[in-house]
């Protein structure tokens, strides 16, 4: 236990501690509800949930049948899944260090039971994805914002009704998988617009076909100097990234776009 120099215990770690206790109370009284009616399907939905499936399965049907909305959605999903994945299950499990809640001992019962993962336990994963595509499809597709936040709540709920993480676990997953949602879609847009400004400046003028093609490296340069704080100078972009950028971000925003 940390304390100042009076001896006095340190009130981050009152609050921390606070936290915890109120966390794990919330937990138990998640273990003590009597719900059989949901028991298998909650069980179902964890365990589905697990690698993103359903998020992947819905962005697929998405570029498939939603036209160049449904595929920039699709992609800003998958973008913010991928970004919130990085953080979560990188930095913060590795400083968290959280062991797994004890089911037996919080007596939640056997028929919820799935297998309990090996990572540590905060913050929730599958949380983080859900809410990171829920948000981020909902705001290319405002109609769906809805039933998407509807369907994160539940998988978020379920991590914690079939015992494989605690309540603040999930909460937190939830907020940082929402900030990358919102983070990614921001960025898309402005990708969007970027890249069809250079397109309708290429319009009738010879010989610049390819003005695209430097707009797109222009905007990636900045995506990434934003988001990993790397400058021209070294890092990512000091690596030769031109070429990457060139590959990987033309044929998605001409494709979505176009």
């Amino acid at each position: 236990m940390r304390s100042n120099s009076n001896g006095d215990v340190n009130p981050p770690v009152t609050l921390l501690r606070s936290l915890d206790t109120y966390d794990r109370a919330a937990y138990r009284w998640v273990a003590q509800l009597h719900l059989p009616v949901l028991d298998k399907s909650l069980r179902l939905v964890s365990d589905f949930a697990n690698f993103s499936k359903p998020w992947f399965l819905i962005a697929g049907l998405l570029a498939l049948f939603g036209g160049s909305r449904g595929r920039r959605a699709a992609l800003t999903g998958l973008a913010a899944i991928g970004a919130a994945s990085l953080v979560v299950n990188q930095p913060m499990k590795l400083a968290g260090e959280r062991l797994r809640p004890d089911r037996e001992g919080s007596r939640v019962p056997q028929e919820r039971w799935l297998r309990m993962p090996s990572s540590t336990s905060f913050p929730s994963g599958h949380s983080a994805s859900a809410a990171a595509f829920a948000g981020a499809v909902g705001d290319v597709l405002p109609a769906l914002r809805l039933p998407f936040r509807v369907a994160a709540s539940i998988v978020a709920f379920s991590r914690v009704y079939t015992g494989v993480h605690y309540p603040g676990d999930v909460l937190v997953g939830a907020t940082v998988g929402t900030l990358a949602g919102r983070l990614t879609s921001a960025v898309a847009r402005r990708i969007s617009r970027r890249s069809a400004v250079a397109r309708r400046s290429s319009l009738g003028v010879p010989g610049v076909q390819g003005a695209v093609r430097p707009a797109v490296v222009v905007v990636g340069q900045e995506l990434v100097a934003e988001g990993l704080q790397l400058s021209d100078g070294g890092g990512l972009l000091g690596l030769g990234a031109e070429p990457f950028l060139q590959c990987l971000l033309e044929p998605v925003i001409a494709g979505v776009d176009g």
